[in-house]
């Protein structure tokens, strides 16, 4: 991220072997490695693009391949991401090089502050109010460094956060719902229905019978 330091997977494209012995899967398609630098590097210009759902679901992928096909399974991966980013129509995306350092910085702290403990609710005009930014811009460029608006984000955390607490604690249903930000059992229970497609109780059941 421009402006500080971030955690995850480096990928590596070579795009003159891509070009000249590209994989027996992109074979008459046009991912090449001359496509690629046209697309995304055009006159050594650097492109960061915002997150997508598509996106996302294969880097998480990455992580989860069981070690004896680890390797195998992120090579399939990986060239699943190079067909989608062929697809993807750069004049059209939200590019994060539209702000300045300073302001992804300053996105990241709302970020961190939000999901540092999810039993707090800060409304957007709070957060504008506190951080002097005009409550559209916050919106706009949350979505466009995270991939989503900040109430769609925030409810992933809150439900991820409440699904290992529901697997990890013997903490009732109401205690875990205060503890991501819900004050009434019966709404979050009603969130988290509509996250997992399963009832809280029932997935803690679920998840204990493995």
């Amino acid at each position: 991220m421009p402006g500080g330091a971030y955690q995850g997977i480096l990928i590596c494209v070579d795009l003159e072997i891509l070009s000249k012995h590209p994989p027996e899967a992109l074979l008459g398609s046009n991912v090449t490695g001359e496509f690629l630098y046209e697309k995304f590097c055009k006159g050594n210009s650097c492109t960061a693009l915002a997150g997508s759902e598509s996106v996302q679901q294969i880097f998480s992928a990455l992580y989860q391949a069981p070690e004896g096909i680890r390797l195998a399974y992120q090579r399939v991966k990986i060239l699943e991401l190079l067909l989608i980013l062929s697809t993807i129509e750069v004049s059209r995306e939200k590019h994060l090089t539209q702000y300045r350092s300073e302001q992804v910085a300053l996105i990241r702290k709302i970020h961190n502050q939000l999901t540092q403990d999810l039993s707090k609710r800060s409304s957007i005009e709070y957060l504008a109010k506190q951080y002097l930014i005009n409550p559209t811009t916050l919106k706009n460029m949350f979505k466009s460094i995270y991939g989503t608006s900040i109430a769609a984000h925030i409810r992933e955390h809150r439900m991820e956060a409440a699904a290992k607490l529901l697997i990890s604690t013997d903490l009732c249903i109401a205690e875990i719902a205060s503890k991501v930000g819900y004050d009434s059992q019966s709404r979050f229970s009603a969130a988290f229905k509509n996250y997992f497609h399963v009832l809280p109780k029932e997935y803690r059941r679920q998840h204990m019978e493995l």
